[in-house]
């Protein structure tokens, strides 16, 4: 529950489905308004790291995810709690994440500008791929596992990635970035962190 003297938190939540350019996103918007950005992969890049699991079984590399979504959620409570804004990103499964997000929201008064990031089917693809290959994607991730995989592409789309969180999405096509109105979306943001 949010302290009395504290302002209302807001949040900024970036999903949608992998390679959709979210982390993209996410850190454009972070130089641009100045705020600090926490994503899934990246805390679970640091406990491959840790754990030195560039070659984890499928079963601990899970594991590792699912600690990576504990640790995005402790930071979203931690900002919440003290109203600290920031941006927070991760392919959150409304399944899994619809109801967390609600309650977690709600003991706080708080309703977060919800950004909903979304591609055309071959670009995602074709970005999976591109990302795979690079030396800046951790190896941890095995991508090229899951571009190996007999359910590769579908993998990519079993879930339209669309929270049902209670607020409009604000949605953006990333299929091609330079089409972005980034003007236009920072000013929704700043309009809503005034309020």
């Amino acid at each position: 529950m949010r302290p009395v003297d504290t302002p209302r938190p807001k949040l900024i939540l970036i999903s949608g489905p992998p390679a959709s350019g979210k982390s993209a996103l996410a850190e454009r918007l972070g130089r641009e308004l100045c705020l600090p950005v926490f994503s899934s992969d990246s805390f679970k890049e640091v406990l491959f790291d840790h754990f030195d699991s560039t070659d984890p079984g499928t079963e601990f590399r899970e594991t590792l995810g699912k600690i990576g979504f504990e640790l995005l959620y402790h930071a979203m409570k931690a900002c919440l709690t003290s109203g600290t804004t920031a941006i927070f990103e991760a392919n959150f499964h409304p399944a899994k994440n619809n109801d967390r997000l609600k309650t977690l929201f709600a003991g706080f008064d708080a309703v977060p500008f919800y950004i909903y990031c979304f591609a055309d089917r071959s670009v995602i693809d074709s970005r999976f791929r591109a990302r795979a290959t690079t030396e800046t994607r951790h190896a941890g991730h095995k991508d090229q596992e899951k571009i190996q995989s007999d359910r590769y592409p579908d993998m990519l789309f079993e879930s339209n990635f669309r929270l049902d969180i209670g607020t409009t999405p604000h949605e953006v096509d990333t299929t091609d970035f330079d089409t972005i109105d980034h003007g236009r979306l920072e000013s929704g943001i700043r309009t809503f962190l005034s309020r």
